[in-house]
């Protein structure tokens, strides 16, 4: 089935250029509307009809799109966002990744909040340009119709790192996923600002996976250098979990010899030994202060400026 990604492509247009020819609007110059709808009869692209009578009839859509949508941290975020969407009588549509990609693309939602760095800019600027608004959680983006509030990681870590080195640890590390991902570029620089403002010099970057067999093989490769980091700040619970499991086989003490602290708060990293100690982020409150912020645009009502974003350091018993 032909998407009107595939009409834009063989037709040489931008999709909002196909999009605004297909819906018959007036911006887009007669012969390459032409072609468009002579590309769009070729490869028999019918638009989904179900979701045009809805647009029509102005059904109110809205989208929620995270990265995962399953997991604690998520459903806390969805179900709050969905309890105050559903009582102004918006229907809710989750969805993540590809699909959510499309239901922009398609116009099938009427705005969205969105917390999915899966989703290309480029979606949701021609999905903004039909005035459509969007609340973004995940990334800074300037544009039309496009509210940015991304989560002041940084600060979070920076809080974290200061309260670690007043505690007393002088030689730190941190351990990264993918150096691209916004999540794991901000709370490094959370971690730098408390090194410099503090005049620590060196630090040792740590490069994983994300995963928690990333962070257990890290552990077994640092098991064997002279010199380890007594605080390791993993970007995520899930490495810092490999790191006490590989710490552990290998009798390395936490906290006395290597302290390890995590970002999420999963409720899994309680659960081992010794406990996680983690920075958790209120993501019920988040997804309540998202909704009441795109509704008060949708409803045309004065704009909402969201709440400060609520944190906790839990200290538990690896730091």
């Amino acid at each position: 089935m032909s998407t009107i990604k595939d009409v834009a492509k063989k037709a040489g247009v931008s999709i909002s250029t196909a999009s605004y020819a297909l819906n018959n609007k007036d911006n887009v110059a007669p012969e390459t509307k032409a072609k468009i709808l002579a590309v769009a009869k070729e490869l028999n692209y019918t638009p989904n009809l179900v979701a045009k009578q809805l647009k029509t009839n102005e059904t109110k859509i809205i989208g929620v799109f995270v990265s995962h949508i399953s997991g604690f941290v998520v459903n806390q975020f969805v179900e709050k966002a969905k309890e105050i969407f559903e009582k102004e009588k918006f229907l809710v549509v989750s969805s993540n990744g590809q699909s959510a990609n499309q239901l922009l693309l398609n116009r099938y939602v009427d705005a969205a909040v969105i917390m999915d760095l899966s989703i290309p800019n480029e979606t949701i600027g021609q999905f903004a340009n039909y005035d459509s608004p969007i609340y973004l959680l995940d990334r800074q983006l300037m544009g039309t119709n496009i509210l940015a509030h991304p989560i002041q990681e940084a600060d979070i870590v920076e809080s974290l790192m200061t309260e670690m080195i007043n505690k007393g640890y002088q030689h730190f590390a941190f351990l990264g996923a993918k150096k691209e991902l916004l999540q794991n570029t901000m709370r490094y620089e959370g971690f730098l600002r408390a090194l410099n403002k503090h005049h620590i010099d060196e630090h040792l970057y740590l490069e994983g996976k994300g995963t928690i067999q990333s962070g257990y093989q890290i552990a077994l490769d640092l098991v064997s250098i002279k010199e380890r980091p007594d605080f390791i700040f993993s970007a995520n619970d899930y490495m810092a979990i490999g790191l006490i499991q590989g710490f552990n086989q290998k009798g390395i003490h936490i906290p006395n010899d290597i302290a390890i602290c995590g970002f999420d708060n999963y409720t899994f990293g309680s659960s081992i030994k010794p406990q996680l100690s983690s920075i958790g982020i209120d993501y019920g409150k988040l997804g309540l202060e998202a909704a009441k912020v795109l509704l008060s645009i949708v409803k045309k009502n004065e704009y909402k400026k969201a709440e400060s974003q609520d944190f906790i350091i839990y200290l538990r018993e690896s730091c």
